[in-house]
C-alpha cells in the first residue's frame, strides 16, 4: 500500500468511524515507521498498523572458516525504495488482547 493509499484509508476510517486513538511513531534506519489508528465499528474496536522500513537492497557475510569462529551479516539499505506493510487487528473481549485478522479468517459472502 503505497503513501496516497494509506491516507485515503485513513481519512475514510476518520469520517465513518470514531477514532479511539491515532499515533506515528518515527524509528530508525533499521526498524523504520510505525503508525497505528485504533478505532470503534459496529464489530467491535480495530486496529490498523502500517510499518514503513527501506528496502534492502545487499547483504554481505562476514565471517571466519575457524572452529569457534562468528558470523555477521551487514544488511545495505535503500536510501529512496520503501515497503510497507499493513496489519489488522480486531480487540478480543475474552481475552483482553488484540488478535490479528487474516485474509484466512475473513467471513462473509466471498470468504
Amino acid at each position: 500500500m503505497n503513501d496516497e493509499q494509506w491516507q485515503e484509508t485513513i481519512g475514510r476510517i476518520q469520517d465513518t468511524f470514531k477514532v479511539l486513538d491515532h499515533e506515528v511513531t518515527r524509528g530508525d534506519e533499521v526498524s523504520g515507521d510505525t503508525e497505528r489508528i485504533e478505532f470503534e465499528t459496529p464489530q467491535g474496536k480495530m486496529k490498523l498498523e502500517r510499518i514503513s522500513k527501506p528496502r534492502v537492497v545487499g547483504k554481505s557475510t562476514i565471517g571466519s572458516k575457524r572452529i569457534g569462529g562468528s558470523v555477521s551479516v551487514r544488511y545495505q539499505y535503500s536510501s529512496t525504495d520503501k515497503i510497507s506493510t499493513v496489519r489488522a487487528y480486531r480487540w478480543d473481549d475474552q481475552v483482553g488482547e488484540w488478535k490479528e485478522i487474516s485474509a484466512k479468517d475473513r467471513t462473509g459472502p466471498y470468504g
